[in-house]
């Protein structure tokens, strides 16, 4: 039973990963928080405006995504707040700027 499982939540999370890199390219805030940017005066990475902040986790469970202090091991909820307006103003940029796409591992 779990061997047919773990392919449609491998899927699953594929499938969300998907859907934020196209609502980022789109210039729309993402669902699951997967994209972000490295910023090199800061040398961190940031991630790119969530739509749902506060649901954030449950939506990432849905998906079979782990919790977000678990796929970006500084996550910081004040901290992206801070850097928030940063953030969409990188997204702005995104057509312009493939480089400032990336996939956090």
């Amino acid at each position: 039973m779990k061997k047919s499982v773990l392919p449609i939540k491998r899927s699953q999370r594929s499938a969300a990963i998907l859907e934020d890199r196209i609502a980022v390219r789109e210039e729309r805030p993402q669902t699951y928080g997967s994209q972000g940017y490295y910023d090199k005066d800061q040398k961190k990475v940031f991630i790119y405006p969530i739509k749902d902040l506060d649901n954030l986790d449950s939506l990432r469970s849905i998906r079979g995504l782990s919790k977000m202090i678990y796929y970006k091991k500084d996550w910081n909820i004040q901290d992206y707040r801070s850097y928030l307006k940063q953030a969409e103003e990188k997204l702005k940029k995104i057509p312009n700027d493939l480089d400032l796409l990336i996939f956090i591992q």
